[in-house]
């Protein structure tokens, strides 16, 4: 059986303030819409380039430089750092593993209060 490496309340309270950020940005997605059935369509141009600027999939340094501008914009980009830094941060050279996804280990404390900023800017 697998198990977390990282401090499971860690792990837990940014899983919860990545959900935060995800309903406030749905929230004023809906809130920027007239018909309700327009969120099927406003929603996933927000959502996906989440996904593609994360930096999950794709590296954002392998990006072209004119797109990358757009990873300072994704919550999910610093969730990921994040839970990055707190599951590996008990594991043998972490440094390699966290540098091949663009981690910095010192900003973890950046990155949360990054996610807390957007919170606030999309509620």
């Amino acid at each position: 059986a697998m198990s977390l490496n990282g401090n499971f309340w860690r792990l837990f309270w940014t899983i919860v303030l990545l959900s935060v950020c995800s309903v406030s940005v749905a929230l004023a997605i809906g809130c920027s819409v007239r018909q309700p059935r327009e969120t099927g369509a406003v929603g996933p141009l927000i959502f996906v380039p989440q996904l593609l600027f994360s930096g999950m999939f794709i590296p954002v340094s392998h990006m072209p430089a004119y797109l990358r501008w757009m990873q300072y914009g994704s919550f999910l980009q610093y969730a990921i750092k994040v839970l990055g830094i707190v599951e590996f941060s008990r594991v043998p050279h972490r440094e390699v593993l966290l540098e091949s996804q663009d981690i910095d280990e010192n900003r973890a404390e950046y990155y949360v209060g990054l996610l807390v900023v957007l919170v606030f800017a999309f509620s």
